[in-house]
């Protein structure tokens, strides 16, 4: 018999079908301001941007007393379904922090909370429709616990962005 490419392995196709869902937005976000109209609590401010690529105009609540955020800097942003590589939306946040060795943990390093420096976990809330000059624009609001985020950008960029589902998002300082 013909030896099986292994890159075509039934078990390869299914983690690259999964992992292709991960990240539903991945772009660089530009933070053009923090606290516009006012800082309200002491550890969280709101950061104001725009991301790079697809143009999403972005507010965040962000605890900066533990992830200090910098005016005119950019940052590498994912919102994705999930943290791990294999996809499953469940993410043991114990289990991974107790894996001392890649033995224990084959995939160590491939999980985007090993390449984030400040991830959140949330719940899509409201999102809204609305006919513009630029054609249908899409308003998504999340809540991390409390810390919220709009999103508002092109219907065709945010469409994955799901009612009542629970997203993560990641952010890392790039330079």
């Amino acid at each position: 018999p013909k030896p099986q490419n292994p890159n075509t392995s039934n078990s390869n196709i299914i983690y690259k079908l999964t992992n292709m869902k991960q990240k539903l937005i991945e772009d660089t976000f530009y933070v053009a301001d923090i606290n516009k109209d006012g800082k309200v609590f002491e550890k969280v401010s709101r950061i104001s941007g725009k991301t790079e690529t697809n143009k999403l105009e972005i507010e965040l609540d962000v605890n900066t007393d533990i992830y200090p955020m910098v005016k005119g800097q950019y940052y590498a942003l994912v919102l994705a379904n999930s943290l791990t590589a294999d996809g499953v939306e469940e993410f043991d946040l114990f289990r991974h922090a107790n894996t001392n060795s890649a033995a224990d943990h084959p995939m160590q390093g491939s999980n985007l909370i090993d390449q984030y420096d400040y991830v959140m976990h949330g719940k899509i809330f409201e999102d809204k429709l609305q006919e513009e000059k630029e054609g249908q624009m899409l308003s998504v609001f999340i809540s991390f616990g409390g810390l919220l985020m709009s999103i508002k950008g092109k219907h065709k960029d945010l469409k994955d962005l799901e009612m009542d589902s629970r997203p993560y998002i990641c952010l890392k300082l790039i330079g």
